[in-house]
């Protein structure tokens, strides 16, 4: 068989393949790398907590610790002193019963609804009497359950902070706290505590509570005030009618000053003598 002479064969040592190998390698690595950057920046992918995985057990089926939270109060609310943001104030009750004395054409026990002011019991007990001031309340006051408001002829005496003129029974606008916290009459240095935010001094100049009926014939006007109804203006009237006219020669005899009509007779019989 005849051999072909034309072509020449290059005989390729161990080292120097190696050396061709690494070459093209080294090229294609950089042929790989320019087109990777030629399609922008890679972008690194999370890794995923295999602990975290089927129901948040870890290997060997243990559930994986839980991350730490707020810790919760032992009681299961806000912490104390706090208020939740969600947490609203409790409502009113749907009705309350208070007590309305004095003049009144109704006075006594009336239900009003939670939110009802003190002219709202006042208009329940049939309204004020002809011979009542409307300043001897604060017709505006809100009103609590089992509270007793008194109306009067004489307006309420000026108000300081948490308390009561000196001289006056111990109301606040009005209206006297529940279960009867106010003492009307009460001499020198007796103590009113009036309905809400009432606290002040009586410093009117009668007897102490229980000394017994005012002489309406030789009390003074100071004494006159401390008589359920009796005001300042009032005890002015009964002076002047008395040094006017003479002795009183009985209770009912007080109708004649202006100003004491029949029901506010009535709600000062008890208290007063001559």
């Amino acid at each position: 068989m005849p051999v072909d002479y034309s072509r020449r064969r290059i005989a390729v040592g161990r080292r120097t393949a190696i050396a061709l190998a690494m070459a093209g390698a080294v090229v294609l690595v950089a042929l790989v790398a320019g087109w990777a950057l030629s399609r922008g920046p890679l972008v690194d992918m999370p890794v995923v907590d295999t602990s975290l995985v089927d129901g948040g057990q870890g290997r060997g089926g243990r559930a994986a610790p839980a991350a730490p939270g707020p810790e919760t109060p032992p009681s299961g609310g806000v912490p104390s002193g706090e208020v939740s943001p969600g947490e609203v104030p409790p409502p009113p009750p749907a009705e309350i019963i208070v007590s309305v004395v004095g003049m009144v054409h109704h006075p006594g026990v009336v239900t009003v609804p939670g939110v009802a002011r003190v002219a709202d019991a006042i208009n329940a007990a049939g309204g004020m009497l002809p011979e009542a001031s409307p300043a001897s309340v604060n017709l505006a006051a809100p009103l609590v359950d089992g509270q007793q408001i008194l109306v009067g002829p004489d307006p309420l005496p000026e108000l300081s902070t948490g308390g009561t003129a000196a001289g006056a029974p111990g109301r606040a606008g009005g209206a006297e706290g529940p279960a009867g916290a106010s003492t009307g009459g009460v001499g020198a240095g007796g103590s009113g505590g009036g309905g809400p935010g009432g606290g002040g001094t009586g410093g009117g100049a009668g007897g102490a509570e229980g000394a017994g009926p005012v002489n309406i014939n030789t009390a003074t006007e100071a004494e006159l005030e401390t008589v359920t109804g009796i005001g300042p203006a009032t005890a002015k009237k009964i002076v002047a009618h008395r040094e006017s006219n003479g002795p009183f020669a009985s209770v009912d005899q007080l109708e004649e000053v202006p100003g004491i009509g029949p029901a506010k007779l009535e709600g000062m019989r008890a208290e007063v003598t001559v």
